[in-house]
């Protein structure tokens, strides 16, 4: 428990409305019970010291949250600090660009809930196909909200040791809960398996009780956001724990264009952009990603080859590539044709 010295410290600060010094008081002492292995006693100072500190409004979004503002500790090795550079805005279908428009309306609007005695939705799910801009969405959101952005690193999160792995987690979420973040956890099924399942060991199993009494225990003005391909294989108790899910899918026709122009830099002629579409109906805006600077890259290391030539070139190559590695080419021969077939037609007109 805090010693006289500290107590007085505590009184001082709270005297002079020092919100930051009651802060760092009592995260002082939160670590030295956490050191005595009290850790019912440390998550309960943590969540003292949050309630009292989040009155004062000192970290509201765009403050403490801001790139240049120090942390209040330092990121375990099991964090990795993402780079926000060059973020776009996300190209989503109307719905999900609705519903995210509304999520961070609520952290914009964050003081005026606190009025109320609300607060913005804290915990996110993301699933999916791969491909599809879940770890994208994440950053955007982090950039949107001027929130630092740290993912976990499951080569780290993950010991051999028994019982590590769940004191990896609660290092996780302790930091979450000293400093206003945005904490990411990509492909979350590698830790939070369904518990029936018979071909995973006991400790896996107590790894998944752990993450879930660490997402009950914290009240933090953080920011949990997580994703998977897996949805089916998440445990049922973890979904009840995300206040919002959302799905994301394979970008639809328009949307790809947009990928397409995005990445090009240009627009589409319409012509090109109907054999385009029509070819990559079902991948992913990774896979539209890959094939657009493949043909940049064509396109520079070329001479007197224009850009349709080299984008249809770079769609060919890569379907055939998909289709080799998934036993698709059949599936995929309409395609691959049409696409050699408007590969040779362009490039006779050259």
């Amino acid at each position: 428990m805090p010693s006289i010295g500290q107590f007085l410290a505590l009184f001082e600060a709270v005297s002079r409305r020092d919100w930051e010094a009651i802060r760092k008081i009592g995260n002082a002492v939160a670590e030295e019970e956490r050191k005595k292995k009290h850790f019912t006693a440390a998550h309960r100072i943590l969540e003292a010291v949050e309630v009292s500190t989040s009155q004062s409004g000192f970290d509201l979004v765009g403050n403490i949250a801001s790139a240049d503002a120090a942390l209040n500790s330092q990121p375990p090795d099991l964090l990795h600090y993402e780079s926000l550079d060059g973020i776009q805005d996300p190209i989503l279908n109307p719905q999900l660009r609705k519903h995210l428009a509304e999520f961070l309306s609520e952290w914009r609007s964050e003081k005026r809930l606190g009025e109320i005695g609300l607060k913005p939705r804290q915990t996110v799910l993301l699933h999916g196909p791969p491909g599809c801009g879940k770890s994208y969405l994440a950053r955007y959101i982090s950039r949107a909200l001027e929130m630092r952005l740290f993912t976990v690193r499951f080569d780290s999160l993950i010991s051999s040791f028994l019982g590590e792995t769940g004191s990896n987690i609660r290092k996780v979420f302790e930091f979450a809960s000293l400093n206003r973040c945005v904490l990411f956890i990509d492909e979350i099924d590698a830790i939070a398996k369904l518990r029936d399942d018979r071909n995973e060991l006991g400790e896996l199993k107590r790894v998944v009780i752990s993450l879930l009494q660490n997402l009950d225990l914290t009240k933090t003005r953080s920011l949990l956001i997580a994703a998977t391909n897996h949805p089916h294989m998440l445990d049922p108790a973890l979904w009840r724990r995300f206040q919002i899910v959302w799905e994301l899918s394979p970008p639809s026709a328009g949307a790809r264009k947009q990928l397409f122009e995005r990445y090009l830099k240009e627009p589409l002629a319409d012509e090109l952009a109907n054999v385009l579409l029509k070819c990559t109906e079902d991948l992913s805006g990774a896979d539209i990603e890959t094939i657009s600077l493949a043909a940049l890259r064509k396109r520079l290391l070329s001479d007197n080859v224009e850009l349709a030539e080299t984008l249809l070139l770079a769609a060919l190559e890569h379907l055939r590539r998909l289709a080799g590695n998934e036993n698709l080419v059949e599936q995929q021969s309409e395609k691959l044709m049409q696409l050699a077939l408007e590969l040779t037609r362009i490039s006779h007109q050259v």
